[in-house]
């Protein structure tokens, strides 16, 4: 695996992790559902909605990486940092959708 693969891979455990975290401690939704999701026979399926999530998250960052985009890493931090924006979501997702660096014709 190569350096970026390395970064890429920490930063997408990082953000699983922070996920979780979240779903524990939010006052969102009730103790009744929380127990379910965490402990019951829910638990399957908030793990399912929780991994969809995620990748709906990252799926610009996921777009640029499969693309080769040539700025594949920054679109990853954008993504990673600003994705819980819309307006950060939206950038990253129109700029790993950009053209990509193309090799020069010879």
């Amino acid at each position: 695996m190569n350096k970026d693969g390395k970064i890429i891979l920490g930063l997408v455990g990082g953000l699983v992790v922070v996920c979780f975290g979240a779903l524990i401690v939010t006052n969102t939704i009730s103790d009744e559902t929380r127990g379910k999701l965490l402990h019951g026979s829910g638990s399957l399926a908030g793990l399912v909605v929780l991994l969809l999530l995620g990748a709906l998250y990252l799926l610009p960052a996921l777009i640029g990486q499969s693309r080769h985009h040539h700025q594949r890493v920054a679109i990853w931090v954008l993504n990673i940092f600003l994705g819980w924006t819309v307006l950060g979501w939206i950038a990253s997702l129109v700029w790993a959708s950009t053209a990509t660096a193309g090799k020069p014709k010879s």
